[in-house]
């Protein structure tokens, strides 16, 4: 059963399995309210002061994108994997259905259909409503997103899903109406019937460590014989980075 968390406590344990760079999943239920911030958005300008000013705790992420609200309720997810895994590949930036698939099955389990598809590039600094990356929807509104941290060695590809719409926060940071936050938006408390976030987490829990152990090879017994067998095939080699660029953020 998943217990509320802060969002910072979450991103220092994610951040913590990046470094680590070997394959993990991690799932939580957030408390609120906050708004985190891009790694190249600017933490002193008008946006994160106006949040401030709301209440809101400004944080900052290690990954791509710009802001993000999180409201008491929100499921939190994050995904570690290491840079080698063939699960990444080359195309990791447009690889958010593939990364992200445990959140459509968790969706499934619980008889909603989701599906990651290209950003709706309606709002410029909101992450869910913005022109990069790609989006979670159910009947055609956003109910979650994903960002990506990239290093020499790992990728970590974390993701959020609404639990209940905070209105006020996207009108006032983002000039959103609530029609246009009825067109673009919906929550796991906007389905019919509405889905429980904790029960929600958990079938994400179970779906994700479920991915992270299809790429963990089983131990060789003593009695197994390779002999005869096709040599295996290695995975895509790592991207490297060109001397002095920094770390690839995606959103």
């Amino acid at each position: 059963m998943l217990e509320p968390q802060p969002l910072e406590s979450f991103l220092q344990a994610e951040r913590a399995a990046l470094a680590d760079a070997r394959p993990a999943a991690h799932v939580a239920l957030l408390e609120g309210p906050a708004i985190s911030l891009g790694a190249a958005t600017d933490r002193s300008g008008a946006l994160a002061a106006t949040a401030a000013s709301m209440g809101l705790a400004v944080i900052r992420r290690s990954t791509g994108g710009e802001a993000v609200v999180h409201g008491a309720g929100d499921v939190a997810w994050s995904l570690v994997l290491p840079r080698h895994d063939p699960r990444v590949g080359h195309d990791f930036t447009r690889a958010y259905g593939r990364l992200g698939r445990a959140a459509a099955e968790a969706f499934r389990a619980m008889h909603v259909e989701a599906t990651w598809v290209a950003p709706l590039a309606v709002h410029p600094s909101l992450c869910l409503l913005g022109p990069r990356g790609s989006v979670l929807v159910v009947d055609h509104r956003v109910i979650g997103g994903a960002a990506q941290h990239l290093t020499r060695s790992a990728i970590l590809h974390h993701g959020i899903i609404t639990g209940a719409l905070d209105r006020a926060p996207l009108r006032a940071l983002f000039a959103l109406t609530d029609g246009e936050i009825d067109r673009h938006l919906t929550s796991l408390a906007d389905l019919r019937p509405p889905v429980d976030a904790r029960a929600f987490g958990d079938r994400l829990a179970v779906a994700l460590d479920r991915f992270v152990a299809e790429g963990i090879p089983a131990p060789a017994r003593a009695t197994d014989s390779t002999e005869g067998e096709p040599p295996a095939t290695a995975g895509p080699p790592p991207l490297r980075p060109r001397p002095g660029s920094p770390p690839n953020r995606r959103s």
